[in-house]
């Protein structure tokens, strides 16, 4: 086996990680082997040093002197590697505690362990977020545990083994149905979801059994809004039954169920629709008061920053400034200073505090494509609001500098960005230019640049330039 191989799968480990590592190769229970711990030591020495890495230093590492035997180092290596994957499937193991009851389950029932088997699976099936799939093992475990006893009489895990895998199918075929669509929006692979008419109607016509588990009634309605946007009884359908059932859904599901209701609303604003802008903020808000917010106890930088957009929309501010020092500690902490300055910039921008957003703004070096474009865009308009003429020279200047340069930036969002920086300077321009110039020239001068700005289609910050050139006007 190769080093560089080993070194992958090292170097894909965090810091706390590696420490979990070094505990597993060293546990007894795992590995007895020594060489493959005087490995690991060796590995973990020059883990940041990889051309130090090689077969003769390792073999040197652990044996001493003597002519390096490749073989042997490399079974040792093959060794550590099927370690490594262990590790990874054990901590992946410990980390899901539906897997632990299930197997401790199937552990007791062929044990002959009948209480304690009743008392495991009773426990497991009543926890709220349990999932129907485990639910169906678990009655499964009491259903051969039933068969095994020789009793002839009637038993009710066969149903509930029976009803859970039923409610498991038509979620997951309605999900994968809704994946599938959007899947074709993005990238058009032409998915088709097989036999969906049917499903849909065997959830339509039984609606007291699938009330058990609300998932199957939750993506039929997200499937329905999905394929038939312009009826409403759908999403007003999903918005309750997720007020009233995440809870009781997994985190991590309820997420994903939300996101497709998030994007219907910003689908509509995006057509023009503004009332789903307080539709998408009440959505925001039910999760955050749920706390299904967050996918896997982290939250998404984009989740922030559209929580605090909408909510400046909205003029939400005082919500905004508590959502901001409430949640920035879930952010991941290599995008937590970007996204936490970036949005109270915003925050203080849209709240009229001018120069404490480019005072917030101007401290900070941000990295990622986005927060550059994005928080210069925020500069420019703070600096024109404020004349601050000097700074609105070196804005536009710099601004178009980093578009122009920038490889990363797509063509036409480069010409959006491009666009926006010279109606800006036109409308300086003629800001500046009013006290030389007799009405009538002004006015067509504004008139023009209005005309211009609103026939382009490329062009960030539209609403705001026809909202300037109006404030000219007045």
């Amino acid at each position: 086996m190769e080093a560089s191989k080993l070194l992958r799968t090292y170097s894909a480990f965090g810091k706390s990680e590696l420490k979990q590592f070094s505990a597993f190769v060293l546990s007894p229970y795992f590995n007895t082997h020594k060489h493959v711990m005087q490995l690991h030591e060796f590995i973990i020495a020059n883990l940041h040093h990889p051309e130090a890495c090689t077969k003769a230093a390792a073999y040197k590492y652990i044996f001493g002197k003597g002519k390096a035997d490749e073989q042997q180092i490399s079974d040792l290596m093959t060794y550590l590697f099927r370690l490594t994957q262990k590790f990874l499937a054990v901590s992946n193991f410990l980390a899901d505690p539906a897997a632990t009851q299930l197997h401790a389950a199937n552990e007791l029932r062929k044990r002959g362990m009948k209480k304690e088997l009743k008392k495991a699976i009773d426990a497991a099936v009543e926890e709220p977020t349990q999932s129907t799939f485990i639910r169906y093992r678990l009655f499964e475990e009491a259903d051969l545990d039933f068969i095994s006893s020789g009793v002839r009489k009637p038993d009710d895990n066969l149903q509930k083994k029976s009803d859970n895998l039923d409610q498991f199918y038509f979620a997951e075929k309605l999900k994968n149905a809704c994946e599938m669509i959007n899947r074709n929006r993005i990238i058009n692979a032409g998915y088709k979801a097989q036999f969906i008419e049917p499903v849909i109607e065997i959830v339509n016509h039984n609606e007291a059994f699938f009330s058990a588990n609300p998932a199957a009634a939750i993506y039929k309605n997200i499937y329905t809004s999905l394929t038939n946007p312009d009826d409403p009884l759908p999403f007003a359908a999903l918005k309750e039954l997720l007020a009233q059932n995440a809870l009781l859904i997994d985190s991590a599901e309820a997420y994903n169920m939300y996101s497709y209701a998030q994007n219907y609303c910003i689908r509509k604003i995006n057509d023009g629709n503004t009332d789903f802008l307080k539709e998408l903020f009440t959505i925001y808000q039910t999760q955050i008061a749920q706390q299904r917010i967050c996918s896997c106890d982290t939250l998404s930088e984009w989740d922030f920053k559209n929580i605090v957009s909408v909510g400046c929309r909205l003029k939400e501010f005082d919500y905004c400034q508590n959502f901001i020092e409430s949640w920035k500690d879930k952010l991941k902490t290599d995008v937590r200073d970007n996204a936490y300055q970036f949005n109270l910039a915003h925050l203080l921008y849209e709240k009229r505090e001018l120069k404490n957003a480019l005072r917030l703004l101007q401290s900070v070096q941000f990295t990622d494509i986005f927060y550059n474009l994005s928080a210069r865009s925020i500069m420019m308009k703070a600096a024109y609001e404020e004349e601050d003429f000097d700074l609105l020279d070196y804005c536009t200047d710099s601004f178009r500098a980093f578009v122009l340069r920038n490889k990363d930036i797509a063509t036409l969002q480069k010409q959006s960005h491009l666009n926006f920086i010279r109606f800006t300077k036109t409308l300086n321009k003629i800001r500046i230019a009013a006290v030389s110039m007799n009405k009538a020239t002004y006015y067509k001068e504004l008139d023009n640049l209005e005309s211009k700005v609103n026939s382009s289609k490329d062009v960030t910050n539209k609403p705001w330039l026809i909202t300037m050139v109006n404030q000219l006007k007045a």
